[in-house]
């Protein structure tokens, strides 16, 4: 396992989503403070909120997605998708 891979603290659910390393994910996922993350996990943001799915369709081309699905995305539609919400 590679020293980027070792969960640690806050990061486990980003490790779970995101396959390689990448400093400008780092730092876009970083840059996220405790008021724009609020009490929700990324994972049920991304995946279960039925007033979300329209948006989920727009940004990450499908209503509802799963944890396999969130990995196939690309880090751009999440990013947006977030921005769509109005949560960050």
């Amino acid at each position: 396992m590679a020293k980027w891979q070792v969960p640690c603290g806050n990061q486990r659910q980003a490790q779970k989503l995101i396959s390689t390393p990448s400093l400008d994910t780092k730092a876009r996922l970083l840059s996220f403070n405790r008021t724009q993350t609020r009490e929700e996990t990324s994972i049920h943001i991304l995946c279960e909120p039925e007033a979300l799915a329209s948006l989920r369709l727009v940004y990450l081309g499908s209503f509802f997605l799963d944890t396999e699905g969130i990995i196939n995305l690309n880090i751009g539609a999440i990013w947006n998708f977030g921005k769509g919400t109005g949560k960050r």
